[in-house]
């Protein structure tokens, strides 16, 4: 069976092609569990030097300038960076990771991600690094009044976690 793929738009037009993993009725509304149909990947800038590097987050000017560099750099791996909605997205075959090319941004002991480096660049002397996510990224939306696909914001989905928690019990229980 095929999966239904829908498109989750952000405030500035951008688009985001989504795989329907599951939907979940709670009372009257559906709510619809998406993940990508490309993977998504991150861009960071380094910070200090040798063991005592990190990574830092880039604001969207900063992205803006170095955007067509990353684009080329992953171009040279036959790969297709995308500034899509909610997410940069690459197409294309990303290599299988090595022991070296992973790594671990954790908030906490429970909150991690495990990235895979693709490549590294480097912009008026500031080196950058891009990642993409071992696990896919999900999202939650629902289909608002003019049945449009909007992301859920995080009250709603704090609210709807609850539901979804009792309904995934239930399914487990009842096979």
């Amino acid at each position: 069976m095929e999966s239904e793929v829908v498109t989750l738009k952000d405030e500035q037009g951008r688009s985001l092609s989504c795989i329907v993993e599951r939907v979940f009725p709670v009372g009257n509304e559906k709510y619809l569990l998406l993940q990508p149909v490309d993977p998504c990947v991150y861009i960071f800038g380094w910070e200090g030097e040798g063991e005592e590097s990190t990574l830092k987050d880039l604001d969207d000017e900063e992205l803006d300038v170095i955007f067509p560099t990353a684009q080329a750099v992953l171009a040279e791996l036959n790969l297709n960076l995308l500034r899509t909605a909610f997410s940069l997205t690459v197409e294309g075959d990303i290599p299988e990771p090595e022991e070296d090319e992973i790594y671990v941004l954790n908030d906490d002991e429970e909150n991690y991600e495990e990235l895979q480096q693709l490549a590294t660049f480097f912009h008026e002397e500031q080196e950058y690094a891009i990642f993409v996510a071992l696990d896919p990224m999900i999202f939650f939306a629902k289909y608002n009044d003019k049945h449009e696909l909007e992301m859920l914001g995080e009250e709603e989905l704090e609210n709807l976690q609850l539901h979804l928690e009792a309904l995934m019990i239930d399914e487990e229980e009842n096979g």
